[in-house]
């Protein structure tokens, strides 16, 4: 390794499926040997824990609601909206 933490020029060249952008911005492959110090490692894996969390928001948004209509029945006309506008945009993501 170099002091930059990068291979060495000599030690690998991108893998096929490595994507370069105007800017000379790279997407690397995760079979490439510059993987593990590239933003698109952190990209990835930041992605993996978004989806996480998403997938735990989902599984609270029917308790939430439940408790919402168990300890306050009279919802408003604006909770109403809120909660429709919430479920119509949870539900565009998942298409």
């Amino acid at each position: 390794m170099t002091p930059q933490n990068t291979p060495a020029s000599d030690e690998g060249k991108c893998e096929t499926g490595c994507k370069t952008f105007t800017g000379n911005e790279t997407k690397h492959h995760v079979d490439c040997v510059f993987y593990p110090q590239s933003l698109s490692k952190i990209y990835d894996e930041s992605h993996s824990e978004i989806s996480k969390l998403r997938e735990l928001l989902e599984r609270a948004i029917p308790f939430i609601q439940q408790l919402v209509n168990d300890y306050a029945p009279s919802e408003t006309k604006k909770e109403r909206k809120i909660l429709a506008d919430y479920a119509a945009l949870t539900k565009g993501e998942k298409e």
